[in-house]
């Protein structure tokens, strides 16, 4: 969509000529100049299948105005700001560059030609001799942390082959405790924080690089060296949102480089790949899908081409469906919120416009309530259903308050909205003193994720959980009744001072508790606490209520929350986590298994 145009409006504008092979692209000459000079070029046609001698750029084009140009000939290509000053800082004083640049070298007027480019876009970039990134200008914190990733990268402490999983510890425990990444951690967070990090295209591009150079200002990485930082804080992306979208490019990074290296990847299915990079941003909702068209190709999923005259909700349920059927799974369920922003998907179908999703309740594969019991599913894409083959086993008689959005609180201190839900929380579980200690409920949901970030001070869950809820409640029952503190109470301080209190040294916890706050903060996000009919205790998304049905499926790993559409149609709304219940011998008596009909 065109916006706003330049001062050279009344020039005449340049005329794209059909491309005449199928597999060919444009290749933008940018002529060289004097710093400060309108930028000039020439555009050439080449065969992908045999021409290398290019540089592919990787930037965001920001506001989506056409305010700039650039000369051809005595014709002008309409670019935007972002655009420009990426080509202006690229161009040499005295030789041409050759670059391929989307906005330049594929007709944007044409949908035919776009679609089809769109649908290369993987093959471009893995063709380039080099991937140039631009993240943008560069500013005092920006290039304190470029030159902190290159320092740590050159200590040579993350070769290329990994560590084994003590040296790692060791490595983390000196960091650590050395404060030397706590005390970058505003300038990385500004770096991660850039739009590059936030948007889905730039992590096929990085991905499929035979070389990649990342510039920001004049300041400026290598992929390698990003790739290498990023193995040393990889388990501190669960709690650091601008860190776990950089960690979203390591992934895919390193997948690729698996595969061209013939070794068994991490990443063995497609599901996970579009549960990773949903957070990312697009500015057309149908890019969340194909923006990694090139990446679901490489692990051999049926993905259908762009085409973006295609409804997104067909889009959406198209790419279900193929994840669903290529690995043979039902983990793209995992992601089911029970809220949407899309109207008209159905309930089985994530909503990947949706870039601040709830967070998954439990990972995937850290549990099996149908343990040892293969998928059963029926995909019909025609009637916009899912067949699936499970058992009822309770239903939510009580909702308690939902745990407000963990991007809205503040970062060590607790908020009015936190405490008034840990208070409700807290009086159900005195007056009801039958249910599970909270303690061990709070140990159980986050033994698992804390063991995965190998805490370098080595304290359990169940320590962490014990301090945790003591603070908790300092703070929201001072000496008589329940009465919420004001904000700003320090909930990582009261821990540390229960724990000294109770004979734990400072500096053998202070390390541990702001990650643990965190992950139990993430974890938390838009959830809520509930109780069954059966009198279990569970926690799910905050989109549940009382009436819902709880469900076991064959071939998913958690329990379902489900809701009733037609007197034989269902929703699904969310995964749950339900206390003592996610876990299944594989000799427990088979479950009965019924027909649900998702719709």
């Amino acid at each position: 969509m065109r916006g706003k145009q330049d001062d050279q409006s009344s020039s005449r504008e340049f005329q794209y000529q059909p491309l005449s092979q199928m597999d060919s692209i444009r290749i933008l000459e940018l002529l060289p100049a004097p710093s400060g000079s309108p930028l000039r070029c020439k555009l050439s046609e080449r065969p992908l299948s045999s021409y290398t001698n290019y540089e592919a750029l990787s930037y965001v084009w920001g506001n989506s105005d056409l305010v700039k140009t650039i000369t051809f000939g005595t014709e002008i290509i309409r670019i935007t700001r972002n655009c420009s000053i990426a080509l202006h800082h690229l161009r040499r004083q005295k030789e041409s560059r050759f670059l391929w640049v989307d906005s330049i070298c594929i007709d944007q007027n044409s949908p035919n030609e776009r679609n089809h480019q769109v649908s290369m876009m993987g093959q471009v970039y893995s063709k380039a001799w080099r991937v140039v990134v631009w993240l943008g200008r560069s500013q005092i914190r920006t290039d304190t942390a470029i030159l902190y990733i290159r320092h740590i990268a050159k200590q040579g402490l993350i070769p290329e082959k990994g560590l084994s999983h003590s040296c790692i510890v060791l490595i983390r425990c000196i960091t650590s405790l050395s404060g030397l990444y706590e005390s970058k951690t505003p300038a990385l967070s500004e770096l991660f924080g850039m739009s590059w990090f936030s948007r889905a295209w730039p992590v096929q591009e990085i991905a499929f690089s035979l070389e990649c150079k990342i510039l920001c200002g004049n300041s400026a990485m290598s992929a390698d060296e990003l790739m290498r930082f990023l193995t040393l804080v990889k388990d501190y992306t669960l709690v650091n949102d601008n860190l776990h979208r950089a960690h979203v490019h390591r992934q895919m990074w390193r997948y690729i480089r698996h595969v061209r290296s013939h070794v068994a990847p991490q990443l063995t299915n497609s599901t996970a790949m579009l549960l990773r990079t949903q957070p990312l941003e697009a500015t057309d909702p149908r890019d969340k899908i194909f923006a990694f068209h090139g990446l679901l190709k490489e692990l051999g999923a049926a993905i259908p081409d762009p085409d973006y005259s295609r409804p997104i909700q067909e889009v959406y349920r198209q790419a279900a469906a193929t994840v669903i059927l290529h690995d043979h799974r039902l983990h793209i369920l995992a992601s089911i919120t029970g809220e949407r922003q899309l109207q008209g998907l159905p309930s089985w179908v994530p909503d990947w416009s949706c870039s601040r999703p709830i967070t998954e309740i439990a990972s995937w594969d850290d549990y099996q309530v149908q343990r040892g019991v293969k998928p059963a599913y029926k995909v019909s894409l025609g009637q916009n259903r899912l067949i699936l083959w499970g058992v009822m086993v309770d239903k939510v008689k009580k909702p308690l308050l939902a745990f407000p959005s963990r991007s809205g609180l503040p970062s060590n201190s607790a908020s009015r909205d936190e405490l008034k839900v840990l208070q409700e929380w807290l009086v159900t579980f005195a007056e009801n003193p039958g249910y599970v200690n909270l303690v061990d409920f709070f140990a159980e949901l986050t033994a698992k994720p804390w063991d995965r970030m190998k805490s370098p001070l080595n304290n359990s869950s169940q320590i962490l959980s014990r301090y945790w809820v003591k603070a908790c409640k300092t703070l929201i029952i001072p000496t008589s009744g329940y009465a919420h503190s004001p904000d700003g109470k320090n909930l990582q301080d009261y821990m540390v001072y229960l724990a000294k209190k109770s004979g734990i040294k400072g500096r053998h916890i202070r390390g541990d508790i702001a990650p643990f706050n965190n992950l139990i903060r993430t974890l938390l996000d838009r959830k809520r606490m509930f109780i069954t009919e059966n009198g279990s205790l569970g926690i799910a998304s905050q989109a549940l209520q009382a009436g819902d049905s709880i469900a076991f499926f064959q071939g998913v790993n958690l329990p379902m929350i489900i809701r009733r559409a037609r007197s034989d149609k269902w929703k699904l709304v969310a995964p749950a986590y339900i206390y003592n219940a996610m876990e299944r011998n594989e000799d427990s008596t088979p479950f009965l298994s019924d027909q649900f009909v998702i719709i």
